[in-house]
């Protein structure tokens, strides 16, 4: 179907005493189904069953990531056991290669992520120390290069959140259980070369979504740096459409640019576009946001996963069942559950 970016499935299996992992690129169609416009073939990946089959502690099934490299036609297939973790490149014309990492590169890493370019990996890591410890670790490595660079955590920013530049990392404020004093901004960029961390400010608003999104009684409220108030972009909910405190963001991120929010009515959720929060809030305060009610979708309580253009979604419900919805006009396409799901462009 013209104009759907399609999307990526993947699934874990047992076959012949092995996990076998598959993939799939699906796109809508004006019938109502999903056409497989690409087949990858099963990837041995692990055994299935342990030695003795009398012993309870069947090995759980691999973690699967699906992130497509950027400018490729190319999946990143990325798979996770007890003992390590691996990937491989699968490309549109169905042929599968090992993905050429360092020797050195880590045998466990998470938060896999594409430079901007599509010719390095970022993860994190955990190195182990003497003492039977480890230390957090982010790790970077060209495809084929020889030797991984490793980038200590700097301070409190031990998240990966991606890459902000092709030299420089986006790194997060790590978790605060019982609270962290202070101001600070909830990420940074981390430069590769020389370990340079630069908190993000809200000066850098219009190069990414960066903020954090709460709902404070009938506001919803943008924070770059948690503990100040200074650079807080509020924005007032109309109460025509019902109290702010029954919003929910969409993203781990919000976006200044383009903030989306869902609330439930009767039954079902609608979805809202805030348009250019930042350059229409006077003095931090956005008192006439015009929401754009742009779709209505079947069911409460639902995860909403947008399309990198923000025409159509992913959404999953409370029971794991999960549809591939046009916003235009709210029509859906059903999909397998249990699937490990990305956009592609994503």
């Amino acid at each position: 179907m013209a104009g759907c970016p399609g999307g990526f499935c993947g699934w874990v299996g047992g076959a012949a005493g092995r996990f076998v992992v598959r993939a799939q690129r699906l796109v809508p169609t004006e019938g109502g189904g999903l056409r497989v416009a690409a087949d990858m073939g099963p990837i041995d990946v692990a055994p299935a069953d342990p030695e003795d089959p009398a012993d309870p502690e069947d090995p759980a099934p691999p973690d699967l990531l699906l992130v497509q490299r950027p400018g490729t036609d190319r999946v990143l297939v990325w798979i996770t056991t007890g003992d390590g973790s691996r990937g491989w490149l699968w490309a549109a014309d169905g042929s599968v290669q090992t993905l050429l990492l360092p020797a050195d590169w880590p045998a466990s890493v998470g938060d896999i992520a594409w430079r901007p370019d599509g010719g390095a990996l970022a993860a994190s890591a955990a190195r182990p120390l003497a003492d039977g410890g480890f230390e957090p670790d982010f790790v970077v490595a060209e495809l084929g290069a020889r030797r991984t660079t490793i980038v200590p955590v700097i301070g409190d920013y031990d998240r990966l959140e991606g890459w902000w530049s092709a030299a420089e990392l986006r790194v997060g404020h790590g978790a605060c259980f019982e609270g962290c004093s202070g101001s600070y901004a909830e990420s940074a960029r981390l430069r590769i070369a020389d370990r340079l961390l630069v908190p993000l400010t809200a000066a850098d608003r219009g190069s990414a979504a960066i903020d954090s999104v709460v709902i404070d009684g009938d506001q919803l409220v943008l924070s770059t740096i948690a503990g100040d108030a200074a650079d807080d972009l509020r924005i007032d909910w109309p109460a025509s459409l019902g109290r702010g405190a029954d919003l929910t963001p969409i993203g781990p991120f919000a976006d200044s640019r383009e903030l989306m929010v869902s609330r439930t009515i009767d039954g079902a959720t609608e979805l809202y576009r805030i348009r250019d929060v930042a350059g229409r809030a006077v003095a931090g305060r956005l008192p006439d946001p015009d929401p754009i009610r742009i779709a209505s979708l079947a069911g409460r309580d639902l995860q909403i996963e947008p399309s990198p253009d923000r025409a159509w979604a992913l959404v999953i419900d409370r029971v794991d069942q999960i549809r591939l919805v046009r916003l235009s006009d709210g029509r859906s396409w059903p999909i397998d559950p249990g699937r490990v799901l990305a956009w592609a462009g994503g």
